[in-house]
């Protein structure tokens, strides 16, 4: 699986887990954690935040994470846009 060989746990957002975690965002995948010596860690991608686009495309659910990053592949870095504590950052994620 591309995401866990990219170091990544995550989980398709609902409005339950959005409280939890004191997130705004409606829609996203939530990481859900980040193994530490993963491309995901080297892009300071953290337990906790959401990905709202990938490649400049929403994603609403690990699915449509999925597709985007799997059509990005033959690229060495995909673009993430994530939510972390009510901010909004871009995240580069080398894939290769």
């Amino acid at each position: 699986n591309l995401l866990s060989k990219l170091g990544l746990s995550v989980q398709t957002l609902t409005p339950d887990l959005a409280k939890q975690l004191g997130v705004e965002a409606e829609k996203g995948v939530v990481i859900t954690d980040v193994d530490e010596s993963s491309a995901a860690a080297l892009a300071g991608l953290q337990k906790g935040d959401v990905i709202l686009e990938a490649d400049r495309q929403p994603v609403s659910d690990v699915d449509a994470l999925e597709q985007v990053l799997a059509k990005a592949k033959n690229n060495d870095q995909v673009l993430l846009r994530i939510t972390r504590q009510g901010g909004s950052l871009f995240v580069v994620l080398q894939t290769q």
